[in-house]
């Protein structure tokens, strides 16, 4: 008998195959937009930045343009497990079955009769669906910096070389990836936004602060920018400090390379929120994903998903994964610093966390994150 798949199993997977909610009043900046418009006939957008300069918003709101002009849009966000030729093959069938239905059915066919995978001949499976498809498709692949094996990129390089003329392959990562880029540019197939595009200017700095409530004088705001030069994740870092704290002449503390501004605002903004928030945050912390019961189980507290909802409400870098709000992650800055403070201030707690969702994720069908926190909870 076929094994029943939890709901919570289920909505999980399928969050990392639609792209993430951004807020409506959030568009692509001017910089990417006049890229795009002046090289529409691009086949590889490489978004390229470090950790917190907005790269999966802006992938996010690329996908939802395509969307609302009616084109097909396929989303994977990869994680470091698919570092792997088969499950990244799976992953990616399973995201342009969700865009297109049935495209990539004899690609399944094929993974299931299949012991050792050869992803190029996954992919050629792909290539004759998409030619057969012929329209527009936007194939987005986040967090590529996540992923290395050798047989993934030549796969991708094969996908890039043989593809349709509709469709679009949009990469967000942290690093260069080990692909064709040097053909590719030669070809003229390949449009990088990077740093420049990516980095808030000084009006729209002083455009997000407004919409924060934040209104500067114009010393304060060059200040600001000076320090945070565009670096969206700072800027809202600023924007939290500032509301709690408003004493602007304290700017100068933020004189600082990136990782140690950012470790001095979220500690500076943790530290002022409510002990009862401080210690559901830290709690929260120890899980990549998070659900209302699995917020339940990690704080012991009854009302889970309003209290997911309530951190998405004060901007606490707390992101919905999918559009019903089953799903959320923290920001991966703030995961981190909320992990090593828990790690640091109390290392039982913190691997007793592990084992509640490691414990959780068992009871739910998913083995793959309750191995991952069985792991960390022997090793913290």
């Amino acid at each position: 008998m076929d094994a029943v798949q939890d709901p919570a199993a289920g909505s999980l997977s399928r969050s990392r195959i639609v792209p993430p909610q951004v807020p409506a009043e959030y568009s692509l900046r001017p910089a990417i937009r006049n890229l795009l418009d002046r090289n529409p006939h691009s086949r590889v957008l490489m978004f390229s930045a470090p950790a917190g300069f907005g790269k999966t918003c802006a992938l996010a709101a690329l996908a939802r343009e395509r969307t609302v002009a009616d084109q097909a849009v396929a989303w994977l966000s990869l994680a470091e497990e698919d570092d792997d030729p088969a499950r990244f093959c799976r992953q990616l069938i399973e995201a342009l079955g969700e865009a297109v239905p049935q495209l990539g059915d004899d690609a399944q066919t094929y993974l299931q009769n299949t012991m050792r995978v050869p992803v190029v001949a996954v992919i050629e499976s792909l290539l004759g669906d998409l030619d057969r498809y012929a329209r527009p498709l936007l194939l987005v692949l986040d967090d590529l910096h996540l992923v290395s094996n050798p047989d993934i990129f030549t796969g991708l390089n094969r996908l890039v070389q043989y593809a349709p003329p509709g469709l679009v392959l949009a990469l967000g990562t942290r690093s260069q990836p080990a692909l064709s880029l040097a053909t590719w540019r030669a070809k003229g197939l390949l449009l990088e936004i990077g740093l420049e595009e990516l980095r808030l200017g000084f009006e729209e700095t002083r455009e997000y602060l407004e919409r924060s409530g934040l209104y500067l004088d114009e010393p304060c705001l060059k200040a600001l920018y000076g320090q945070t030069e565009g670096w969206v994740v700072g800027v809202h870092l600023v924007s939290l400090w500032l509301r709690q704290q408003p004493q602007v002449q304290e700017m100068a503390l933020l004189d600082g390379d990136k990782q140690a501004v950012s470790a001095y605002l979220l500690a500076a903004v943790f530290e002022r929120l409510p002990g009862d928030l401080q210690e559901a945050l830290l709690a929260l912390g120890v899980a990549s994903q998070l659900s209302g019961d699995l917020a339940n189980a990690l704080t012991g507290r009854q009302d889970g998903q309003a209290l997911l909802e309530r951190l998405e409400s004060m901007q606490l870098f707390l992101l919905p994964l999918d559009r019903e709000r089953q799903w959320y992650r923290f920001h991966l800055l703030f995961a981190d610093f909320l992990r090593n403070r828990l790690r640091d201030s109390d290392p039982d707690r913190f691997k007793q966390l592990h084992f509640n969702a490691s414990l959780w994720f068992t009871n739910h069908h998913m083995p793959t994150f309750a191995i991952e926190h069985a792991c960390a909870a022997e090793d913290p």
